[in-house]
């Protein structure tokens, strides 16, 4: 019984793993094609600092959090690389908004 309970907890984990790993490249390939068509502008740290902020509250509204779903941390760093390169929020918005909806 405790060895069933602990392989579906396991399965749980890396079915949550694969899900935010999928939502994560799909964000990334957004960024990605934003950031080939568009002139991109750079950010200050403070700016950099409030694009984060409005991804990561879209992102904690739509799609994860993290005190449910632990696994989201390894990837938050990549919403600060996409705010530092000058990708516009909004356009990671509008795909938080579709991969999560």
């Amino acid at each position: 019984e405790e060895t069933r309970l602990a392989e579906i907890e396991l399965e749980r984990m890396l079915h949550r793993k694969a899900v935010v790993q999928k939502t994560f490249d799909y964000l990334e390939e957004r960024a990605a094609q934003y950031e080939v068509n568009n002139r991109l502008i750079t950010r200050t740290r403070e700016e950099a600092v409030h694009c984060f902020i409005e991804i990561h509250k879209s992102f904690k509204n739509h799609c994860f959090t993290i005190q449910k779903t632990p696994e989201v941390i390894e990837h938050l760093v990549k919403f600060d690389d996409m705010c530092t390169r000058g990708v516009d929020p909004k356009v990671i918005v509008r795909a938080i908004e579709t991969v999560c909806a």
